[in-house]
């Protein structure tokens, strides 16, 4: 069988095939090689910014950050009534949310993410 190592740390280390399944190994193999093994499966270490979220995903990463209840306000406060009417629709209809779409980017700033913060926020989103 294929077996795939990881050391101490979890950190995916190698394969090669064995006849049994060795101590530092599994039989599951990682989606990136920067995942980390957690004992159960393969986890990304975040070094893999996903770049779509579901609208599910989206939500519940708002929801875990405490963000949740400050998007609708910052959706009402946009002064351009074209922009706030497009930001509106984006809430309530899209399926997807793309990471480097303008108008994310823009929700982003009025909810007073950072670059990283929008990030960690895409990662934590794609483990729901």
């Amino acid at each position: 069988m294929i077996v795939y190592y990881f050391d101490e740390a979890g950190r995916y280390s190698g394969y090669g095939e064995s006849a049994t399944l060795p101590a530092g190994a599994t039989d599951k193999g990682p989606a990136n090689e920067t995942d980390i093994f957690d004992g159960e499966t393969w986890v990304s270490d975040g070094s893999a910014i996903p770049q779509k979220l579901s609208r599910a995903q989206a939500r519940g990463a708002l929801i875990l950050a405490g963000l949740i209840d400050q998007v609708q306000p910052s959706i009402d406060a946009i002064s351009d009534p074209l922009q706030r009417a497009l930001a509106q629709n984006d809430w309530d209809n899209r399926l997807e949310f793309e990471r480097d779409h303008p108008q994310l980017l823009a929700m982003a700033a009025a909810l007073g993410l950072t670059d990283e913060g929008l990030d960690q926020l895409f990662i934590e989103g794609a483990k729901l």
